[in-house]
């Protein structure tokens, strides 16, 4: 039986007299209503086919059940020898395990969709094919003793498969129109998801406009807190500071190499001296050697210049002497001018107090320095900022991903309406335009 006729009539027409379909406009809303309407007597149509046939089908089996319960209480009217009898009846019992194992792996459908429907039609063929292969010998020699039982039970599977069978050519007849029907209820459904989609990028939106608005206004307390920070006093203080330190440090350099200035003309004359220093004691030869390395540090460790004294006195007896060879003359007197200088010990004290001062000074401000935290903060707020900045342009990439979606997901609800209308107009016959609302 063909439902599409029966349900919609069929008609002869020539192209002159067809008559131009019904238009019908619809907003998106009624889509789902119009669509039920149109699509219920094609549908209840199916499914009261396939309700009958399940009923159908679940009667056959009660009456397989009825007509194995026969097969199994069945007594042979005619006596036969044990050993073939006992072959009979033993195909009779495996016949009615493998159908009774056949019936319990039967699972009804619970939906009325039909490929789901059909695919319960389907298996339930496979099935059976399977089963009646499976006892062909079941079947063979059973119905040696019980062939009016064995008829009876094979008939009601043989029922049960036909109706199957039928079913499923019947759904497959109407397979267009049913994937017509699921199709727009599948579009109906993806526009509601697309719909739905679009809503939570407005949300998203909104939300990330707001994090916007509060990351810039973040910012600017920020910025105007950097600018604070970099023009208040305590920065003006640490600044004075800083220039203070430096001018220390090359004063404090400036008298450092002063004192190596007048010490280094005689660090050769010193190590020669170094080489043959008796009468030193360790200590001495220890401020020797210091002298020669580092005459700041020996001068504060000889801050009496006790050991300078007898350092230059011992040298300087031992060139008059000869103990100490020089270049020449010109050169023995630079080197014992430059030792009468060192023995001027107001000189190096006046120079070594100025050190120790500067260095002492400088000393106090580096501490004054670290233990402002200005600086560290105006580092750590620095990189807030910087860190305010990059999340600023992340967000800012993502609202500009959030309003490009838009048009992309109007565009995939225009089709999907577009798939809808095309549905629906196959489905009802009739000229259907949707409006919808983007």
């Amino acid at each position: 039986m063909n439902f599409l006729e029966r349900i919609f009539g069929k008609r002869e027409k020539t192209e002159e007299t067809k008559e131009k379909p019904l238009c019908v406009t619809l907003k998106f809303e009624q889509a789902d209503e119009f669509l039920k309407k149109t699509a219920a007597p094609f549908l209840k149509t199916i499914n009261d086919m396939t309700d009958r046939s399940i009923k159908d089908i679940k009667d056959y089996f009660k009456d397989l059940d009825k007509n194995l319960d026969v097969l199994e209480k069945a007594v042979p009217e005619e006596p036969s020898e044990d050993r073939p009898r006992k072959l009979m009846l033993g195909n009779r019992a495996a016949f009615l395990r493998k159908v009774k194992t056949f019936e319990n792996n039967v699972a009804f459908p619970s939906t009325k969709e039909a490929p789901k429907i059909r695919e319960f039609y389907k298996s339930l063929i496979d099935d059976m094919n399977v089963l009646l292969k499976d006892t062909h010998k079941n079947i063979y020699f059973a119905n040696m003793l019980f062939f009016d039982e064995m008829e009876k039970a094979i008939s009601s599977l043989r029922e049960i498969g036909h109706i199957a069978d039928q079913s499923i050519k019947e759904l497959d007849s109407n397979k267009e129109k049913i994937e017509m029907i699921e199709q727009a209820e599948n579009s109906i459904r993806e526009v509601h998801g697309l719909a739905a989609k679009k809503k939570t990028i407005f949300k998203s939106q909104k939300k990330s406009k707001e994090s916007l608005n509060e990351l810039q206004r973040k910012k600017e307390e920020v910025i105007k807190e950097l600018d604070c920070l970099n023009t208040g006093e305590e920065i003006k203080t640490l600044k004075k500071e800083e220039e203070k330190l430096k001018c220390l440090e090359e004063e404090t350099d400036t008298i450092r190499n002063t004192i190596i200035n007048m010490f280094s003309p005689l660090s050769k004359t010193m190590k020669k001296y170094e080489r043959d220093s008796a009468g030193l004691s360790k200590e001495e030869k220890n401020t020797l050697a210091l002298y020669i390395d580092s005459p700041v540090e020996a001068l504060i460790k000889d801050n009496d210049m006790k050991i300078l004294d007898k350092i230059l006195l011992n040298a300087e007896d031992m060139i008059k002497k000869g103990m100490i060879l020089l270049k020449d003359k010109k050169q023995e007197e630079k080197i014992l001018h430059h030792m009468s200088r060192l023995k001027n010990h107001e000189e190096l004290k006046d120079l070594l107090v100025g050190y120790e001062r500067t260095k002492r000074q400088a000393e106090e401000i580096s501490n004054s320095i670290k233990n402002r935290d200005i600086s560290e903060r105006i580092i750590s707020t620095e990189h807030e900022l910087a860190a305010l900045k990059e999340t600023i342009a992340t967000e800012k990439e993502n609202m500009a991903g959030l309003e490009k979606s838009v048009p992309e997901v109007d565009k995939d609800i225009l089709l999907k309406v577009k798939e809808l209308e095309n549905g629906l107009r196959r489905i009802s016959g009739k000229d259907v335009t949707i409006r919808i609302d983007l």
